[in-house]
């Protein structure tokens, strides 16, 4: 979960982020300027991980997204495809965002490759921008993806109808 958000608290109970999830729900979005989904397996209906909208500044059309599978297995399953290329339906054709950000720690070069390969353009890279729970300096990149650069890429329209059925980047 270190790959997924450094800044979660670790040490809390159970009964504590029920309450704290609770708390969420009853509040709308825009409120909470995010939106959290569980990711669930398919054969199983056991969770697999969360996603996360996250940042949401619905005057300049942009969030943050985040993806979270703690069993490394599930990465490799299409579980993690599967849900982000849900959330991108939710961002650029429900909800019509114009830009979505993807914030990747550079030690997690896996995640980075595979969210350039999916079509969102490194736009920085930032040095010692964050500080993880032990007090280390973090290096992270900085990925894009716009809603003109969603609805023109060829390999998102052929991952959705594969995956999903349906050709996601069709307006």
């Amino acid at each position: 979960m270190t790959l997924y958000n450094q800044y979660i608290p670790r040490h809390q109970s159970v009964g504590e982020l029920a309450a704290k999830l609770h708390q969420t729900q009853a509040l709308h979005p825009c409120q909470t300027k995010s939106v959290d989904w569980v990711i669930f397996r398919k054969n199983t209906g056991q969770p697999a991980g969360i996603a996360n909208l996250v940042d949401i500044n619905l005057s300049h059309r942009r969030a943050e997204f985040l993806i979270g599978l703690p069993d490394s297995e599930d990465r490799t399953r299409g579980i993690a495809l599967e849900a982000t290329l849900l959330v991108l339906d939710y961002v650029f054709n429900q909800v019509k965002l114009n830009k979505l950000i993807a914030h990747v720690y550079a030690h997690n070069t896996f995640s980075q490759k595979n969210i350039v390969a999916l079509g969102f353009t490194q736009e920085s890279y930032l040095r010692e921008h964050l500080v993880d729970t032990h007090g280390n300096l973090l290096d992270v990149y900085g990925n894009g993806m716009t809603m003109r650069d969603f609805h023109s890429n060829p390999r998102i329209s052929k991952l959705s109808i594969r995956t999903l059925g349906r050709d996601i980047t069709v307006v």
